[in-house]
Formats: C-alpha cells, sequence, structure tokens
C-alpha cells in the first residue's frame, strides 16, 4: 500500500496542477489532493515495515546460532540488485526516450513547480552514475541516477542493512573479539556516512522496536485491544496530516510517522481482519511493491513529456481519468517486471548458496 501511495503522490504532482491553481476548491478537490499527497511520508512507513522485517530475521538468526554474513549478503543483495539493475537500465531507456520529446524535465527546469525530479544541474546519467547507484552510492557519492528520485532511499536501506547487524552483534555477539570487531565496522561506517542518512536510520530501527514489543505477552495484550489499534491508526493519520503542515523540522515529522506507524504495525501482527477480497489484493500490491517503488517514476516522466509536454492539468474529470490511467499503466507495467525479475529472487538466491555450499565442499 506504501508503494501505491508514493505512485499517487509522484503521479498527482506530474500530471494536475498544484491545488491553489486546480481551479476547484470543492471538498472533494481537497480530500484528492490531501490523500495523494502523503508520498514522503511513505517512505518514513517503508522504512519502518523494512527494519521490522530484517531485524527479526537477524534476531532469529543469531538467538539461534545460524548466523552467517555471507548468507545474510547475499540474501540481500541479491534481493536488491534483482529489481535494482534493470530499474536503472529501463531508467536510461525510458530516459533517452523522454529527451527526443523534450529535456526541460531531465534538465531540472521545471523543478520549481515539478517537485519530482532534478533539481537544475543534478541530472546524471553518466557510467559512473549507474555504477555508483549498483553499489548504492547515491546522496554519497553520485546522485539517484537519470530522472529516478525514488532511488535515494535505496542506498539509505542498504547502508541499515550492513549497519544493524554490526551494532546488534557488538551486544550479542559470540565472543569478545566478535563484539569488538563488530564495533570498530559500525563505529567506521557512522564516521564515513552521511548523518542525514544516520538520522533518518532512526525510523527504520523503530521496526526493531515493533520486534522487541511483539515478544512481550503484556504488550501485545494491549496493543491487541480494539482501542488501541483505532489510537495507533488515529495517530498515525495525525502525524501525516501535520508533516503536511511543515509546522516542526522535517526529521521530527519523519520520526512521528515513524513511531505512530510502528504502533500500528505492531497492533495488526496478530490481527486476522479483513475479507478475502482485500487480503489478496494487499497481497498482490506487496509482491510488486519494491518494483513499483522503483520503476514508475522514469516511465511516468517520459508519459507526462510524450503526451502532454510537461503540461500539468486543472482538476477535472478528464484529468482525473488519466490520474487513474496512468495509475493502472504503472501498476500493469511494475507487474510485469515483478514477474519476469523480483518473482525469480528466490530462485537466484538458492542458486548462489547451492553453488556456494558445493564449492565449500569441494577438496583443496
Amino acid at each position: 500500500m506504501a508503494a501505491l501511495i508514493v505512485l499517487m503522490s509522484h503521479a498527482r504532482a506530474m500530471l494536475l496542477l498544484p491545488f491553489p491553481q486546480a481551479g476547484s476548491e470543492s471538498f472533494l478537490t481537497r480530500f484528492f489532493y490531501i490523500a495523494t499527497g502523503f508520498g514522503h511520508e511513505a517512505v518514513m512507513v517503508f522504512f519502518v515495515l523494512s527494519g521490522f522485517l530484517i531485524t527479526r530475521s537477524i534476531r532469529f538468526s543469531v538467538s539461534r546460532d545460524r548466523w552467517k554474513w555471507q548468507n545474510y549478503a547475499l540474501k540481500r543483495l541479491v534481493r536488491l540488485w534483482m529489481v535494482l539493475i534493470p530499474a536503472l537500465i529501463l531508467t536510461l531507456f525510458w530516459d533517452t526516450l523522454g529527451h527526443q520529446f523534450s529535456t526541460a524535465y531531465y534538465e531540472g527546469k521545471l523543478s520549481d513547480k515539478l517537485w519530482v525530479g532534478p533539481s537544475p544541474g543534478s541530472y546524471d546519467s553518466s557510467l559512473i552514475c549507474f555504477i555508483g547507484n549498483v553499489f548504492f552510492l547515491q546522496t554519497i557519492f553520485v546522485s539517484p541516477f537519470g530522472i529516478n528520485g525514488p532511488l535515494w532511499s535505496l542506498a539509505n536501506e542498504f547502508w541499515y542493512y550492513a549497519l544493524f547487524p554490526c551494532l546488534y552483534l557488538c551486544v550479542f555477539g559470540s565472543n569478545k573479539f566478535v563484539k569488538l570487531m563488530h564495533l570498530t565496522v559500525a563505529v567506521a561506517l557512522m564516521f564515513w556516512l552521511p548523518a542525514k542518512l544516520l538520522l533518518l536510520g532512526v525510523v527504520w530501527v523503530l521496526g526493531y522496536g515493533v520486534v522487541l514489543a511483539h515478544s512481550h505477552t503484556l504488550i501485545m495484550k494491549f496493543a491487541n485491544t480494539n482501542w488501541f489499534r483505532l489510537a495507533a491508526a488515529g495517530s498515525l493519520m495525525a502525524a501525516m496530516l501535520l508533516s503536511r503542515k511543515a509546522i516542526v523540522p522535517e526529521l521530527i515529522e519523519d520520526y512521528l510517522v515513524g513511531m505512530t506507524c510502528a504502533a500500528v504495525i505492531l497492533s495488526v501482527l496478530d490481527w486476522n481482519w479483513g475479507p478475502t477480497f482485500y487480503r489478496l489484493a494487499s497481497k498482490a500490491l506487496s509482491d510488486i511493491s519494491y518494483t513499483l517503488y522503483l520503476a514508475h517514476v522514469p516511465l511516468l516522466v517520459f508519459a507526462s513529456t510524450a503526451l502532454y509536454e510537461n503540461q500539468q492539468l486543472p482538476f477535472t474529470l478528464r484529468s482525473v481519468t488519466i490520474f487513474a490511467m496512468a495509475l493502472l499503466l504503472s501498476v500493469f507495467y511494475a507487474t510485469v517486471l515483478y514477474l519476469l525479475f523480483e518473482r525469480n529472487t528466490i530462485y537466484v538466491r538458492n542458486w548462489f548458496l547451492r553453488n556456494d555450499s558445493h564449492a565449500k565442499k569441494l577438496p583443496g
């Protein structure tokens, strides 16, 4: 669902005029613009969910003495690269086509009215930038590749994947040497990584808070009440609305969204609610969410450039229909890419694991 919110936010920014120029101030118009404006907040939800899933896996492996860095790194890299590398290649493809129609978007000339895309002079589709993004160095040494701005968060994800196990094994390592070694690596990473990346890591680590809370019976007895679920959901919505008002610093807004999102996740972990259709739709969107997140912007920018010459539309039935068609096109496109690449992640991962196991058994 978070990926769909990001998609809606980007599609609305590209295709429709900002609310003050939308040509309508009706309740329906206001609701539409509010509901499609939570793209950044949805990324914070991504971070908390990711932190929950990854730290739960790490905790399980270490507690059962099954932790191996090589297996962990292989699983994480295959998972990331199976979508990232095709997404980078397709970004280059769509950007190259888009340049044939207009260069304004790609050169950042529209950044003053379209907040999706590069600022003036920051667009980079060079080989060095491509390689930097493959190795998760965007926002550290290079820009996000091409027009694909959402790539910024993938660097955060990767370095949280690397840093958290080091910090965890500082405390729960098997001996003093292991603890000291991981402490050294963790300190080195924290000195090297940008401060903003590290500060946003607090949102990601909130997922570990959910893992810890879920293991306590008393906390879960409290969290599984309907009033707690309502309070958590209401708090998350309030935090997301607050972040739109820019009343407090952005980092504080992100922390508030992260904390309330963690509360919502905790409240629904043991809650088997929802009609079958809802659960199936949620599962389908969850399956393609990573691909949808990385793939949609270059396609939408190309379509906007080729079909509408980067012109934003007033809020009318026609423009909302175009917006809905853009969403459907993006979901269909992501589904095709998911079937080609992401769905095969487990097979590629298992192939590497089998070959690694076989190599270790060879003599010499």
